[in-house]
């Protein structure tokens, strides 16, 4: 619904972050292909963080896809402080 919305609509920071949610919700159950959600929810937080740095749900995406998606704890801990 989330991916739909993204593209029929104007570009949304609200919209990238629903879809950052989304795609970290789908790593938890799906642990096949957990990396490709955490890119995935990662770069959504960046595109939604480039259009309004201040959605903390933004900042808490990007962070949980940094610690548990590739591992970059010291950015992750600057993304949750944001």
């Amino acid at each position: 619904m989330f991916e739909e919305a993204a593209r029929e609509y104007p570009p949304s920071a609200q919209i990238q972050s629903g879809l950052a949610q989304a795609y970290l919700g789908i790593a938890d159950f799906d642990m096949t292909q957990f990396y490709k959600y955490m890119d995935l929810a990662r770069e959504t937080a960046r595109r939604g963080l480039a259009l309004d740095d201040g959605i903390a749900d933004l900042h808490e995406s990007l962070g949980s896809a940094l610690l548990f998606g590739s591992w970059e704890p010291a950015k992750a801990l600057e993304s949750f402080d944001r």
